[in-house]
């Protein structure tokens, strides 16, 4: 695997803006996701610890773990909606890189509905009430590496290997010791990047902490991250073309996220087949939004 010698700066200028290139055709690209166990046993019975990660994906045998290595390669942001009764997305927005974009969402509204910050701020604790069951979070799209062990006793290595990994609630934002909020992602890893370099030239040790909640006394568990900055990693063919994978996955979910905006408000008509397609590829995924953390 040697360093990629094609791609001009320009080029990769452009990718830290808009997340790759195009190309990819198969509009149906999917990525493994890593989440945390909140389950204290798998269905025969055998003990798991909660807390540890494992790949969500194609392959049903998990394999867990307390702590990886990631490198990012991408963050987007994405407000939600998940009707619980129904088990079902009720609306998202397009993903956004920062929230100075137009958040369009499936419903034809923006952020699923809910106002904006400065008007959330004037309001009262009952009205912002009505607005708490829309979620705001942070995708991070990259490469996994850890040992795993199965709870039959397997161990399986992942090296590089491509996840999302969904940062909602307080793996999101937190408060510090003087009530102010802060994204934890940010603070401990973007904000000390060194200057003149992107996320994905950087590898970050992970690990999951043991919280709980002062209110409800329920347990959770939050991503602490300690970056390597010492060892700046290069941008190969293969991280390249991962990145333009990743490109493919969100302009996928935005065009699909679009359409239904603009049949909401405007009710276009728009290719069936396409429709079709997307519609079932995003109706695989609202299984996904069932977890506690």
């Amino acid at each position: 695997m040697g360093d990629l010698t094609t791609v001009q700066a320009a080029d990769l200028a452009t990718m830290a803006k808009e997340l790759g290139a195009s190309g990819v055709e198969n509009s149906k690209v999917l990525m493994d996701e890593l989440k945390i166990n909140y389950e204290d046993e798998d269905d025969s019975g055998t003990r798991l610890d909660m807390g540890h990660v494992f790949v969500k994906g194609s392959d049903k045998n998990y394999f867990y773990a307390k702590s990886f290595t990631f490198r990012p390669l991408s963050q987007m942001h994405q407000y939600t909606l998940y009707d619980a009764q129904e088990k079902k997305m009720a609306c998202k927005s397009r993903l956004l890189t920062d929230f100075f974009e137009e958040a369009r969402d499936t419903k034809g509204t923006l952020r699923c509905g809910k106002p904006s910050s400065k008007e959330m701020r004037d309001m009262t604790d009952e009205q912002r009430k009505k607005y708490s069951g829309v979620k705001n979070e942070r995708q991070l799209r990259g490469l996994v590496s850890y040992t795993g062990v199965s709870s039959s006793g397997e161990e399986k290595t992942y090296e590089n290997h491509p996840v999302l990994m969904r940062l909602k609630g307080q793996n999101n934002y937190r408060l510090d010791e003087k009530n102010r909020i802060y994204s934890p992602f940010e603070t401990q890893f973007l904000k000390q990047i060194p200057r003149g370099s992107s996320m994905w030239n950087f590898a970050i040790g992970v690990e999951t902490h043991r919280r709980k909640s002062a209110s409800t006394g329920k347990a959770y568990y939050t991503f602490e991250y300690s970056p390597d900055f010492g060892s700046p990693l290069p941008i190969d063919k293969d991280i390249f073309d991962t990145l333009t994978m990743i490109k493919q996955i969100i302009d996928d979910e935005n065009a699909y996220v679009d359409g239904q905006y603009y049949k909401a408000i405007k009710g276009d008509v728009y290719e069936a087949e396409a429709s079709q397609v997307l519609d079932q590829m995003h109706e695989s995924l609202d299984a996904d939004y069932e977890d506690v953390a």
